[in-house]
């Protein structure tokens, strides 16, 4: 009996930890044990490439030219961002996309604070990225939503092909 308790129990609380995971970590749905990304993972083509709005254009894309998942999601970005090129390095067209940040928006609901605003960025491999800026600048911010402590306010962020939030 003390075992079929300790069994009962050990579920519950670990439902109730990624339902609710406190003051830090990513909530999951009510329903997530019976999803198929959570115990199987989710695979790269299931997350978006570049811009959101550019999505059905870099799936036909992908199977045009047979790119791979990070080739694609790296001519997706790459194609989508606009900038003026006086002011903005341009992108390695020869390193593959590691990290891309797309509108990253957080806001901390005591006060209404805005600790990061409608960041963009891509990080490539190989390359040596560092966050440079004065207190309260979002440094610290961005990079615990990077690493999935504090869920991002809007916004989203894609590691290898694969979304943050999932």
């Amino acid at each position: 009996m003390m075992m079929t308790d300790a069994v009962v129990y050990s579920i519950l609380v670990w439902y109730i930890e990624n339902v609710h995971p406190g003051s830090y970590g990513l909530p999951k749905p009510w329903y997530f044990p019976f999803t198929k990304t959570y115990w199987f993972g989710s695979s790269r083509s299931d997350v978006y490439c570049g811009c959101l709005s550019d999505f059905w254009r870099c799936i036909w894309n992908r199977k045009k030219w047979g790119l791979s998942v990070i080739e694609n999601d790296q001519a997706c970005v790459m194609t989508s961002r606009t900038t003026d090129s006086q002011y903005f390095e341009p992108d390695p067209s020869n390193l593959p996309l590691g990290v891309c940040i797309e509108n990253l928006v957080k806001v901390y609901k005591s006060g209404n604070k805005v600790a990061v605003n409608k960041l963009s960025l891509n990080l490539y491999e190989n390359q040596i990225t560092s966050f440079l800026g004065h207190n309260g600048a979002g440094k610290t911010t961005t990079m615990s939503i990077l690493t999935g402590l504090f869920p991002p306010s809007s916004g989203y962020a894609i590691i290898y092909g694969h979304d943050i939030r999932t």
